[in-house]
């Protein structure tokens, strides 16, 4: 993810996902120092003037200081990210839940935008949300590589599941309600019982490193994933059976989704590749092949009829297929990346995010833009269209939730979680600069003068 070399050029560091630092010796190649602290990605490296420090910024909130003569870690800073990243809404509509960087989770009720929960996990962000099917629990998975499950109504844990040894970027339930599939940067998917917590059965060599790696079949219980030896594997996430496997080398699977109906299955692949095969038959064979990118293809996303199939690829641009005619529309531009993207319900538009910070609702076949939803003052990090299609959840980078009605376009409401200094009045505080007291306003102080 990172690397640099010290003032001397004598030492090199680099770091990974696997939430540690590697100190090298620049010239022979030779591994100095394994530097472990962070859990989560690390992603920000810089030497001392002096060459005998080493500072380390990661997505666990913390700055680390570690001294390169032995190894160890002298200090730790901790700060605040205020960021909402990923969104997702329980299956009834009446729930949001919102994540970020800092792993505490948001549940918010969409009609009166009041917060319901304040859900604490590790220090790690969380990157992956569900709901079970009647929304009594939620499970999150981070990157610390722990699972979370909760009681939505108490807001209560009821497992912390441990298990994969890197960061856990899949979750969901399967159709039963009684187990759990998560998947990591471990190579590794994993089924749990939901009753228990048991771990029943790890699946090694898998591709499930974000919540568009697999998919779970919504009409039988079937589990669609790829390898990293090209191969999809079906499977049955209630008792681990492999009811089939389709060798697709030399490409490697990077992404799946079921259709609606549960009659398609389509893959994208790392060389850029769209592969659609029919469920119904289990043919090996594709319906349709077609190399669309040279790109590794992110995230797909069907509308709620099954007519068209979107996705975004790592050049961050957004690509259409209407299913019935086989017809490939022009790409657009994605600014963020692969979880902004929408269909409406009816699946006569569909969602975008723009370099202005608006939410853009796009004509389905032509890609013009139909309306803007302004709003946001920072960049979209996730768009989510509720179950019922009747609302629209948005974030951005600065921890600002719209709730918008997509027909009308207007914003029925804003959530935002109160920061770590809410409600402390800094009015009358002295001995600190105006950027600190601009900070600790954006954190949730206020500034009320008192009479």
């Amino acid at each position: 993810l990172a690397v640099a070399f010290d003032p001397t050029g004598k030492y090199l560091a680099s770091n990974s996902a696997d939430q540690t630092t590697r100190v090298w010796h620049a010239e022979s190649g030779k591994l100095l120092h394994v530097l472990r602290g962070h859990r989560g990605w690390i992603l920000g490296l810089a030497f001392s003037p002096t060459g005998h420090a080493l500072f380390t910024g990661g997505y666990d909130q913390t700055i680390r200081l570690w001294d390169l003569k032995d190894g160890t870690q002298q200090h730790q800073i901790r700060g605040h990210y205020q960021r909402v990243d990923f969104l997702r809404f329980s299956h009834n509509g009446t729930l949001l839940a919102a994540s970020g960087l800092d792993g505490t989770v948001y549940l918010w009720d969409v009609a009166s935008a009041s917060l319901v929960h304040t859900l604490s996990g590790p220090k790690a962000a969380t990157r992956a949300l569900d709901f079970n099917s009647n929304d009594t629990l939620f499970a999150a998975a981070s990157d610390d590589g722990s699972i979370r499950l909760w009681e939505v109504a108490t807001g209560q844990v009821r497992h912390t599941l441990l298990g994969h040894g890197a960061p856990a970027r899949y979750i969901r339930f399967a159709g039963d309600d009684g187990h759990l599939i998560s998947g990591s940067h471990d190579r590794t998917i994993a089924i749990w019982n939901v009753a228990t917590g048991v771990l029943e059965r790890a699946i090694p060599d898998a591709v499930a490193t974000s919540e568009f790696a697999c998919d779970v079949n919504p009409r039988r219980p079937e589990l669609a994933f790829g390898t990293y030896d090209q191969k999809l594997v079906f499977l049955n996430p209630q008792d681990g059976a492999v009811d089939q496997t389709i060798d697709i080398a030399p490409m490697v699977p990077s992404t799946v989704v079921y259709s609606p109906d549960g009659r398609l299955l389509v893959c994208g692949t790392q060389e850029g590749c769209l592969l659609i095969y029919d469920r119904t038959t289990k043919a090996t064979a594709p319906l349709y092949q077609v190399q669309v990118t040279q790109m590794p293809i992110w995230s797909l996303y069907f509308s709620p009829d099954g007519a068209w199939l979107a996705w975004i690829c790592a050049g961050q641009r957004i690509h259409r297929l209407n299913l019935t005619n086989g017809q490939l529309c022009e790409p657009i531009p994605s600014y963020f990346g692969a979880y902004c993207l929408g269909f409406t319900q009816g699946g006569q538009y569909f969602l975008t995010d723009s370099a202005d910070n608006s939410v853009l609702l796009r004509e389905k076949t032509t890609g013009e833009v139909y309306r803007r939803l302004l709003g946001h003052k920072a960049g979209l990090t996730n768009i989510k269209v509720s179950p019922t299609g009747e609302l629209v959840a948005s974030s951005s980078v600065d921890g600002v939730i719209h709730l918008w009605n997509p027909t009308s376009g207007q914003c029925l409401a804003t959530l935002k979680a109160p920061g770590p200094y809410a409600g402390m009045n800094v009015a009358n505080v002295s001995g600190i600069s105006q950027a600190q007291r601009n900070v600790l306003l954006e954190l949730g102080a206020i500034e009320h003068a008192l009479h």
